[in-house]
């Protein structure tokens, strides 16, 4: 099995597949959620067409595909490479991708619960960025029952290896989790804190609550904090 990386999501320039690999070899993967479509299909054809590039590229070629929601028919091969790799060899990166496939449908059936416990066994077999995936689903009840317990654990994990995020989620369960001031007050400066480390979770928070407070509501940011918290709770999300 190939040596275990830990992987962040970054939103970094990237132009080519070259530059994608040599990112991917460092251990980031990129944020292509505001990537445009034109080039995420260039990038995801070059992946393709890399047929000396063995693990690396098909796993790039997954990336690129859980972004793009529409492998073709010619993907099937790869789809059943992922699953070689995964469950034939343990390998740990496959098995988080295959799960981000069967939460999203992609290439795969629509299955959260396989999904769940897929991002399981990646987290087991060291992959330790699978710990905050496990972790949304516990907290919003993606494919397992809803245990802010659990999922704060999954994010301790996470936050080992630096998932800015975990700390957005870890504040949020505090705040969910706690009544007195004090405890409030930690947990809201705790938030403040996970967006100064990058959260993008706890920057929209914070955000929805100055839009809250623009808009004439008077209650305090850690009030708001904690309702904001609970509606996300409550609401659920998707990947």
């Amino acid at each position: 099995m190939p040596a275990i990386r830990e992987y962040v999501y970054r939103r970094i320039d990237v132009e080519t597949y070259e530059e994608f690999k040599r990112a991917h070899s460092s251990g980031i993967i990129l944020d292509f959620i505001s990537f445009p479509q034109t080039e995420l299909g260039k990038l995801t054809r070059d992946a393709k067409a890399d047929v000396t590039g063995g693990r690396q590229a098909l796993l790039i070629w997954a990336y690129l595909a859980t972004y793009e929601r529409n492998p073709e028919t010619d993907d099937r091969y790869a789809v059943m490479e992922l699953f070689r790799l995964g469950f034939l060899h343990h390998d740990p990166e496959a098995l988080y991708v295959l799960a981000i496939f069967y939460m999203t449908g992609c290439g795969v059936r629509f299955a959260p619960d396989v999904a769940c416990g897929l991002f399981h066994q990646a987290a087991s077999a060291g992959l330790g960025t699978a710990w905050y995936q496990l972790g949304v689903c516990y907290f919003h009840g993606i494919g397992t029952a809803q245990s802010c317990e659990q999922a704060r654990d999954c994010f301790q994990r996470a936050r080992c290896v630096g998932d800015a995020d975990a700390d957005g989620y870890i504040a949020m369960i505090d705040l969910l989790s706690h009544q007195d001031e004090k405890s409030l007050t930690g947990a809201f400066q705790a938030l403040v804190a996970a967006q100064e480390r990058g959260s993008s979770l706890a920057a929209s928070i914070l955000s929805e609550i100055r839009a809250q407070q623009r808009s004439g509501n008077c209650a305090s940011e850690i009030f708001l904090a904690h309702y904001l918290s609970e509606v996300f709770y409550r609401r659920g999300t998707g990947f």
